[in-house]
């Protein structure tokens, strides 16, 4: 009843205050959802140059660790491997932990993914090898059959791991 009991002029002004009202509302609402919308954008940018900067770091831990694995190569295999004991193994836990990493595996391209499967898969077959070799240098019999072959498999091996260490160690570079 208190409308009806309202001037003509009191229904205008209460129109326009609720007409007023309805667009603040409005323009509150839309600026809320454009400033979410913009939080959200940058959160995510901030994310993607946080797992760019994992990526990268990963990359690096690689490198370092082809270098390692390089010394390793030159120091305990090449002089070792025909006719003594080979006494450090290849480590490619890094390697390996990167392949199963979501974020790593979202950035790395298909060039670089294929080489560091080579690679890991090449240290480990020469790290088998190693451990193959020193058993049977330590059963005379068995090597005295084996050891020809296993010595020319084993020196391909290390050729293959040489090649690979080298791109690995660059890795960075082959973007």
């Amino acid at each position: 009843n208190e409308l009806e009991e309202m001037s003509e002029d009191g229904k205008t002004e209460m129109k326009k205050f609720l007409k007023e009202k309805r667009i603040e509302f409005l323009f509150g609402l839309i600026s809320t959802a454009i400033g979410v919308l913009i939080a959200l954008l940058i959160n995510s940018e901030v994310n993607r140059n946080r797992d760019v900067k994992s990526f990268n770091s990963m990359l690096t831990a690689i490198e370092i660790e082809a270098s390692q694995n390089e010394i390793v190569l030159r120091q305990s295999f090449i002089p070792n491997y025909k006719s003594g004991i080979v006494r450090r193994k290849f480590n490619i836990r890094n390697c390996n932990t990167f392949l199963s990493n979501s974020v790593f595996l979202k950035y790395v391209d298909d060039k670089r993914l294929k080489l560091l499967m080579q690679y890991a898969l090449t240290l480990e077959r020469a790290n088998n090898f190693k451990e193959a070799d020193e058993k049977y240098k330590y059963e005379p019999d068995k090597y005295s059959k084996w050891s020809g072959d296993l010595t020319i498999a084993f020196g391909k091996v290390l050729e293959n791991c040489n090649v690979l260490i080298n791109e690995v160690t660059s890795i960075n570079c082959n973007k």
